[in-house]
């Protein structure tokens, strides 16, 4: 894996908080938890595998919400829920925004 492939998935994962992201030897790319161990590590060779699976602990564990465009999906805003819900107010009267917590990601309400 090349240099600039390492550092754009390094910093699309530390777009969520709580999460960390390193490298083996064997250029698999391991995902944990800030502060977790080997229990709650994640390895893969896929990029997108690897923040999709950082966005998910970061939303599950961590507690972040997202704040997307609901006609693009396109992500706006990340951070606490009341963040969250303090930023989409101040957006809604120029565009429709959602807000997503690791709930809504796995089906629940």
């Amino acid at each position: 894996m090349k240099k600039s492939e390492k550092k754009q998935i390094t910093a699309a994962v530390k777009a969520f908080p709580g999460v960390a992201v390193s490298f083996t030897e064997y250029d698999e790319i391991r995902v944990n938890l800030k502060g977790g161990n080997e229990a709650t590590a994640y390895y893969t060779t896929d990029a997108a595998d690897a923040i999709g699976t950082a966005r998910l602990m970061s939303l599950d564990a961590v507690g972040t919400w997202e704040v997307r465009n609901a006609e693009t999906n396109e992500l706006v805003y990340i951070g606490k829920k009341a963040a969250c819900i303090k930023h989409r107010a101040t957006l809604r009267p120029t565009f429709n925004f959602v807000v997503v917590s690791a709930e809504t990601v796995k089906g629940g309400n």
